[in-house]
């Protein structure tokens, strides 16, 4: 992947959040909300690992991801 492209997304994502957070600021607190709210940042969470699997993925020599995700040396 294309580190670019990925700070690209990771831009696009928090912009997405913080969008997110305006959004439902001051809404009644229901399912409907809270599933809305927690579905938007479940996908934004599976993109974020998607781009630090493809990144991973592509330097197999450098990284490793243990079964908590953690990223061995840290990413730059």
């Amino acid at each position: 992947m294309d580190k670019t492209r990925a700070q690209e997304i990771c831009r696009d994502i928090a912009k997405d959040m913080e969008n997110d957070a305006t959004a439902f600021d001051g809404k009644p607190f229901t399912g409907r909300t809270v599933a809305e709210y927690f579905g938007n940042h479940g996908a934004a969470i599976a993109a974020l690992a998607g781009i630090v699997a493809k990144l991973c993925a592509e330097d197999k020599d450098t990284f490793e991801v243990d079964v908590d995700g953690m990223v061995t040396p840290p990413l730059p």
